[in-house]
């Protein structure tokens, strides 16, 4: 596994580095946004995952996200040393894949980090399947084809986190999903003590599927989990 190391800490990236060398992993650093995008639109075929800090000189962490997301799908988690929801929000819906607040656990880290990657290889078998499945609900499809929403034939922006979560939805109207499900479904990983990471994705889905005028889609079941309550209809490719 090779591994885009991102952070204009140096005593972070170094242990980060001999970190994951222990595990005979790759890596490489480099201390910009900046390097980060152009080595990314140069080689991103060679990088499995990028670790990317959001509290960067110049170009910050969250722009250079959202800027890697135009050209590119690998996998990104987010390092913050902020409590602030604000910006995990902010952070998975410009296309993050996860996070981490500092100081952390890098056994923690290097789980999450496979993690991500296993869904990432998941995601791609998906792709390659010829039986690739549509799911309509009112006047919307989501294509797992192209991973995207469309409402009335115009598209809807999702993020890859806001995707993963909608299609597990719609693969179970009418069934109660607990937070722990979702979390283990979407993000393939437990879910852990004052980690709201699929709440802010749920938040975020149903914003979207409120401005297209959906707001009750999405009911909670309070000490339950939440259920998706409109028909959906599937079709194959």
């Amino acid at each position: 596994m090779h591994i885009l190391i991102v952070d204009d800490d140096e005593k972070i990236c170094a242990m980060l580095e001999l970190f994951f060398n222990k595990y005979n992993y790759q890596t490489q650093i480099v201390h910009s946004g900046e390097d980060a995008i152009e080595l990314l639109r140069t080689s991103v075929g060679d990088f499995d995952v990028v670790i990317l800090d959001i509290h960067m000189q110049g170009i910050c962490g969250i722009e250079t996200c959202k800027r890697i997301r135009t050209f590119s799908d690998i996998p990104i988690l987010m390092l913050t040393s902020s409590q602030e929801d604000i910006n995990t929000i902010i952070a998975l819906e410009v296309g993050a894949d996860d996070y981490m607040i500092k100081p952390f656990n890098p056994m923690i880290l290097y789980s999450r980090i496979k993690n991500i990657i296993k869904r990432s290889h998941k995601q791609t078998q998906i792709l390659t399947n010829k039986k690739l499945i549509s799911y309509t609900f009112g006047d919307c499809i989501l294509d797992t084809s192209t991973q995207t929403l469309k409402y009335n034939s115009e598209m809807i922006p999702i993020t890859t986190g806001v995707y993963r979560v909608l299609k597990y939805f719609l693969e179970n109207p009418g069934i109660i999903l607990s937070r722990d499900n979702l979390m283990e479904q979407t993000q393939n990983r437990s879910l852990e003590n004052f980690d709201r990471s699929i709440d802010i994705q749920i938040s975020r889905l149903r914003k979207i599927l409120k401005d297209i005028g959906f707001s009750d889609a999405i009911k909670t079941i309070h000490g339950s989990g939440y259920m998706w309550t409109l028909p959906v209809h599937q079709k194959n490719s």
